[in-house]
Parts: structure tokens; C-alpha cells; sequence
């Protein structure tokens, strides 16, 4: 049998993965749709329709005739990111052109990407990338309204800009929250209590150091960082301490930077990734459900699990 192809679900599904706070439990109430966002219904004959395509590409391969679980997820995943981006470039008036889908049609193939797809896997895999590319379309915010959707909710800007600590025993990580409350400076709280060698220097900053940035994206948080401590992150408000956070590393304190303190590492950001950081945002505030067949919305994660 072939190997898996260069279709990846996963890595097109996650351009936009971020999530809120809360797993949401919800499901569609329609037999026609396999979940909704913001509303929309996504297709149960779309879903069927990818999931053959896939399948006739030996990308995934069918079980007594369906996909497995994990499969099956991520095929809807793929379908809710892609509703998602389309939501983002309608409400900035982003057009997808024919020359767009043309464009990344040759640089595919060029590449032998789509080297045994059907005619019509090979369109949809160039119109989601053509989507994706049009992100790079949405000019640049202004600090103005960088900082009004920092400051709006945890996350919405796409990133988070945090510093944090990390201590063995809650006792500890409690007397810490007290020094904070009575006036210190995080940063001076985490070099004298955290674990981490480096925190009497970082004063406990979590740096994106492949881009010299203070800030780091949802995405890279969900996908690097554990997940106890990204829920715990994303219930802090800009300029806010939240904890004791229970991860497998010990408690943390976790501090959102306030906008003043990152606006440069967010002006950074947002020169050169304003869509994408838009689309790793929209997530977040999105009502996504999903057909419990599949399982439960997590939005924390930004994926679909187990019920």
C-alpha cells in the first residue's frame, strides 16, 4: 500500500487551532451536519464525501467501511479550521480568486503534492490553501486595535504573553501569590521562588526565541506546553496573575503581561502574521459543536476528544 501523501490534515487543521476556556459538551441537533460554527452547518455529506476522497487517495484507509476515530476527527477538524479562515476573510472582505487557486495548483504539483488525488481532492486541498494563504491579504492593525483585542479576553489576539513560576509544593506557590499581592514585582517573585534555573535572570518570561519575541502563539502553546498549564493560561486576563496551577511540572503562578509591557513584541507580530494571528484567534471565540458521534468539543486544546 502507498504511504500516507502530503495531504496533511492535521498540519492544515492546526494553521488555526486555539481554543477558549471551557470544553464545550454541546452537539448539532441536525442529522444532516456533522457539527456548526458560529451556527454554520458543516455537512454530513461533505464530511462522507472528504473522508471517500481521503480514503481513495490511501491517506486514510476505511474499516468496514469508515474511518477510524482519530481519523474521523480529524477530517471534521480540518472542516471546522477551514469554516473558521472562511469566516475571518469574509468579515475583512478577502476575496480567494481563481488566479489564488491557481497559483498554489502549480506550486503543488511543481512539488508532486498532489501526485495521485483525484480531480476533486486536488481542488479541495488547493482552495483550503488558497484560504490560508489569502490570511496574508488582512493589513496590519493598528496598536490601537492591537491593544483593544489583547485586552478584550485571554488569547484573542492569537498569542499569549506570559511569565510564569513553577514551585514543587502549593504551600509555596501560595506564599508567593501573597509576596506578589503585597506589592513585589512578578518577575522579582519568580527569580527568588521558581524552580527554573534560569528564572532569577527571565524573571520567569516565556520567549518565542526563534523569533526574539516575548510572545508566543496559542497554537505553539497548545502544541509544546501541558495542557494543565495552557487551561490555566488561558483564564488570565492582560495584566492579571492567576494560580496555583496544577500541572505535571509542580504549580505555577502564570502572569499575562499587560499591553505596555509587550506592545512592540505584539506590533512585531502582527506586521508580518496579522491573518494568521487573526485565525489562530478566531477559535477562541468561536461556537464550535460537533456531532457527539465524534466525541466533545475542547476548546482549551483546540481538538476534538473523547465524551
Amino acid at each position: 500500500m502507498k504511504s500516507k501523501k502530503f495531504f496533511s490534515v492535521s498540519a492544515i487543521a492546526t494553521m488555526v487551532i486555539a481554543g477558549s476556556m471551557l470544553v464545550s459538551c454541546s452537539s448539532v441537533d441536525s442529522i444532516d451536519s456533522v457539527a456548526t460554527v458560529n451556527g454554520k452547518e458543516l455537512g454530513r455529506d461533505e464530511f462522507e464525501d472528504l473522508a471517500a476522497m481521503l480514503n481513495e487517495a490511501e491517506i486514510f484507509t476505511l474499516t468496514n467501511g469508515e474511518l477510524t476515530s482519530e481519523d474521523a476527527r480529524q477530517v471534521l477538524l480540518t472542516m471546522i479550521s477551514a469554516e473558521v479562515v472562511r469566516g475571518i476573510l469574509a468579515d475583512y472582505d478577502i476575496e480567494v480568486t481563481d488566479a489564488d487557486r491557481e497559483t498554489y495548483r502549480a506550486q503543488l504539483q511543481e512539488g508532486g503534492q498532489l501526485e495521485g488525488y483525484s480531480d476533486a481532492l486536488k481542488d479541495y486541498v488547493i482552495n483550503l490553501y488558497a484560504e490560508q494563504g489569502a490570511l496574508s491579504n488582512i493589513e496590519a492593525l493598528t496598536d490601537a486595535e492591537i491593544e483593544e483585542l489583547y485586552d478584550s479576553a485571554p488569547g484573542a489576539a492569537g498569542v499569549m504573553c506570559l511569565r510564569h513560576l513553577v514551585v514543587e509544593a502549593e504551600d509555596t506557590a501560595l506564599e508567593a501569590l501573597a509576596e506578589y499581592e503585597g506589592g513585589t514585582e512578578f518577575a522579582e517573585v519568580a527569580g527568588k521562588y521558581s524552580t527554573e534555573p534560569n528564572a532569577v535572570t527571565s524573571g520567569g518570561a516565556l520567549r518565542d526565541t526563534t523569533n526574539d519575541n516575548d510572545c508566543i502563539s496559542v497554537v505553539q502553546y497548545q502544541r509544546q506546553f501541558d495542557m494543565d498549564f495552557v487551561r490555566g493560561a488561558l483564564t488570565a486576563e492582560a495584566g492579571a496573575v492567576v494560580g496555583p496551577i496544577k500541572s505535571s511540572f509542580g504549580y505555577h503562578l502564570i502572569e499575562s503581561r499587560s499591553f505596555d509591557d509587550v506592545k512592540e513584541s505584539l506590533s512585531k507580530i502582527f506586521e508580518s502574521n496579522t491573518g494568521a494571528s487573526l485565525a489562530d484567534a478566531a477559535l477562541l471565540n468561536s461556537d464550535v459543536r460537533v456531532d457527539s458521534s465524534f466525541g466533545k468539543w475542547d476548546a482549551s486544546s483546540g481538538v476534538i476528544v473523547d465524551l
